[in-house]
Formats: structure tokens, C-alpha cells, sequence
């Protein structure tokens, strides 16, 4: 554990020591000021220095750069700051007064990450993958909701038969399937060469166009790694499938374990 405080009253910094093995951050800022603006940066070797993100304990806000104050605010933030031998707050401007800063490095027992959001701080998250350990809900009636967004998915004409295999290597997508006579109460299987597929998976599937003989309708027989396999079951009672359908599907990855 480390800990300074130091006022400014014109550019500079307030700048802390600290053991590498320190994780977590706090900054405070008070006093008496106006205009101003303010960096907090981290250096792990002493000397060169660069903007550290942080979060904003009143509101959840994380920012990486140049910070202004609301005038005369008492402000706390949070900044990670393991491997780091040095932290600084570093006054850009400061128009009038005196900005009063306190900083405190400790060894945070677990993960110091921020990952406290305000409602709205956080919009398209570009990150290559997300987990969530406790669960994870949405409660909005409208908008975009839960699931794939473009380029996920993909779209594949089968060919020759119904009962040509597919390949198809995307998390969703439409298949069309071929125009072969499937009579009435017959069944026709397919396989889905799918690689992102695995063989605890769900496979869901449903009708987007129908056909428009017959009714020909889709279901997941067999799941395994890479492939699945789709039963295509023309459930009129007296007349041939003989036109395309189109058929959605989505991968939803699980285990049994």
C-alpha cells in the first residue's frame, strides 16, 4: 500500500510511488477550483508515462484521457494499476483555485476491473468475447433484443436433392432447399456441415418461407461436432412438396457439463 496527496494550483503533477504488486488505484480530488482539467497516468518503469483509464465512483463513467471536473467537485476514481512503480495525476489546466488531490495504490483481493456501467455508458461493445458468470438478462420490450447481429449468419441454396448436404460454416443463417417431390407424409434428411457446431449444441430451426406445395416442415434430428443433421417432414395430408422452402437456423452453444 501507497499513499500522497499534493495541491495544485497550475499545471503539474501529484505523483505516487508504488510497489508493482499494488493493483487498484484510488484517486480523490477536492478543493476549491474552476476550469480545469486533469490527466492520471501510470508509468512501469519510472520515467515514461500514459493515460490510464478510470471509473467515475458516483457514476459508473470510464474514461481514458484528459478529465474536466465539474467546478469545486469532490470526485473518487478508480484505476487499475497493477505492474505500475508510479501513478500520477497530472493538472492540464487549472483555471483558478486549488485542486486537492489524495492518492491510494493497495493489493485489491480478486480482479480489478472496471466493471461497474452507468445505464447508458455502455453502447456497441466491439470485444472479441464476453463471460458471464452470474447470468445474463435482458428486460427490454423493444429494440434490438438477445442474439446474432450481421455478420454472423449466412445463406446457402442446397443443390442436386433434399437430401444434398449443405455446408454452411456461420452461427445462423437460411438454407433453401431443393424443389425434389417430397409426397405427402414423406420425410427427407440433410446434413448441415456446420464447423461452428458443436455436438452439445442446440440447433434451432424454423420455417422463414414455407413452401408453396405441400407443407414441408424442419426439425433437428442429430447434433455433432461440426454438422447436425435436418429432417424435412411434408406434412400435408394429399399433396407433394414440390417448390422451395427456406429455412432459418441458429447454433446455441451449451454443454453438459
Amino acid at each position: 500500500m501507497a499513499q500522497t496527496s499534493g495541491d495544485l494550483t497550475a499545471a503539474g503533477s501529484v505523483t505516487l510511488s508504488k510497489p508493482p504488486t499494488d493493483t487498484l488505484l484510488h484517486v480523490a480530488l477536492s478543493g476549491t477550483y474552476g476550469t480545469c482539467t486533469f490527466a492520471i497516468e501510470g508509468s512501469a518503469d519510472g520515467t515514461n508515462f500514459a493515460p490510464l483509464s478510470a471509473l467515475l465512483k458516483s457514476t459508473g463513467t470510464i474514461v481514458s484521457g484528459p478529465l474536466s471536473p465539474t467546478d469545486n467537485d469532490i470526485t473518487i476514481w478508480d484505476v487499475p494499476c497493477a505492474g505500475l512503480t508510479k501513478v500520477r495525476a497530472r493538472a492540464i489546466t487549472v483555471g483558478s483555485g486549488t485542486m486537492t488531490f489524495n492518492l491510494l495504490s493497495y493489493a485489491y483481493v480478486g480482479v480489478p476491473v472496471l466493471n461497474t456501467f452507468a445505464a447508458t455508458a455502455l453502447g456497441a461493445a466491439t470485444g472479441t468475447s464476453c463471460v458471464v458468470t452470474a447470468g445474463l438478462n435482458t428486460s427490454g420490450s423493444t429494440g434490438a433484443g438477445l442474439g446474432y447481429i450481421t455478420g454472423a449468419g449466412g445463406a446457402q441454396t442446397q443443390a442436386s436433392t433434399r437430401a444434398t448436404t449443405v455446408v454452411l460454416n456461420k452461427l445462423c443463417g437460411a438454407i433453401t432447399t431443393d424443389t425434389t417431390s417430397l409426397a405427402a407424409g414423406a420425410e427427407a434428411t440433410f446434413t448441415l456441415t456446420n464447423s461452428t457446431i458443436a455436438a452439445g449444441d442446440v440447433v434451432v430451426v424454423s420455417l422463414k418461407t414455407p413452401s408453396s406445395t405441400g407443407l414441408s416442415i424442419p426439425a433437428v434430428t442429430t447434433t455433432a461436432a461440426g454438422s447436425c443433421q435436418i429432417t424435412l417432414t411434408n406434412v400435408h395430408g394429399s399433396t407433394a412438396d414440390t417448390s422451395a422452402s427456406v429455412i432459418n437456423f441458429a447454433v446455441i452453444k451449451a454443454v453438459a457439463a
